[in-house]
């Protein structure tokens, strides 16, 4: 039996009419006697959910480790020296950046266009979509079939407010994120070639920031659904080669549907303004995402 009701209507505000703030009528007692754990930016129902799972995997893991029955072929077992495995830090130490150091060569030696597309080729096959990602979704005026999305790079910074914000704390946290990637060095890359740039602006991060929607916006899914041609596509944005980034997952040609057009154009924009179709040298840090790839924020 469940310790807890899949549904606690105790957690309900009835005092509210659903019809002025529906929001509050369902989780305002929630509200009232909830706050955030001092570890997390955010909390609700699936955050906590997830700490569960977390304290029941781990608690798991420990249990198959004190029991010492399970071999290394075994399910359990395999389970278990990835775990023990991602929790030695001596090892990982000692490794430092070698297992992804074919990874930064690779960036460090971008020099043309073509050479940062079939960067982007490699990187989306192991989960990563730094610039623009896209995948497969039912399609949002005809569930009966599906749509290739194109999408945009996640930012370095949690989302496009931390860029466009002009408070005094926000520009603070911004120069914090320079500094930051100045002082590790960008995993082991030359210290003494700084990131020159300014916290809000430059290659990548602010400036394609400025071009996505708001969170009010994307609530609208009818603002995300732009449906075109792969030669439309190639209109918003042809200094990348999409027949060359889409040909090997199989679907180059394809109709699809652009989540946000202005992100594209300003993509090209950027890359436009590289001259004669060359790369300046940049950091990782200057790839929405892949900065974060290559540091280990995302898997």
């Amino acid at each position: 039996m469940l310790d807890k009701p899949a549904l606690d209507l105790s957690l309900m505000d009835p005092s509210v009419n659903p019809a002025d703030d529906f929001f509050r009528y369902v989780n305002g007692r929630w509200l009232d006697q909830t706050d955030i754990p001092s570890d997390r930016e955010r909390w609700g129902s699936f955050d906590e959910l997830r700490k569960n799972t977390d304290a029941n995997t781990l608690k798991v893991l420990q249990t198959a480790i004190a029991s010492r029955q399970y071999g290394p072929q075994t399910d359990q077992g395999k389970a278990v020296l990835f775990f023990q495995t991602g929790m030695d830090v001596g090892n990982l130490k000692a490794q430092g950046v070698q297992p992804i150091q074919p990874l930064l060569d690779r960036v460090d030696q971008l020099r043309t266009i073509d050479d940062l597309i079939a960067l982007l080729i490699d990187l989306k096959w192991s989960g990563s979509g730094p610039f623009v990602d896209f995948g497969v979704s039912p399609d949002l005026k005809n569930s009966s079939t599906y749509s290739i999305y194109v999408g945009t790079g996640d930012l370095g910074l949690p989302e496009r407010d931390y860029y466009m914000r002009s408070d005094s704390t926000s520009e603070a946290l911004r120069q914090k994120y320079v500094d930051h990637g100045n002082h590790v060095g960008i995993l082991g890359q030359d210290l003494s070639m700084p990131l020159r740039r300014s916290p809000d602006t430059g290659f990548g991060n602010g400036e394609m920031a400025e071009s996505l929607m708001t969170k009010e916006d994307r609530r609208n899914p009818y603002n995300q659904y732009h449906p075109m041609s792969m030669g439309e596509l190639s209109a918003l944005a042809p200094s990348i080669n999409w027949n060359a980034y889409f040909r090997p997952y199989g679907v180059a040609g394809r109709n699809l549907s652009s989540v946000n057009p202005a992100y594209l154009k300003r993509v090209e924009t950027l890359l436009r303004g590289q001259s004669g179709g060359k790369l300046e040298r940049l950091s990782p840090m200057d790839y929405p995402e892949s900065g974060d790839c290559v540091s280990g924020r995302r898997p």
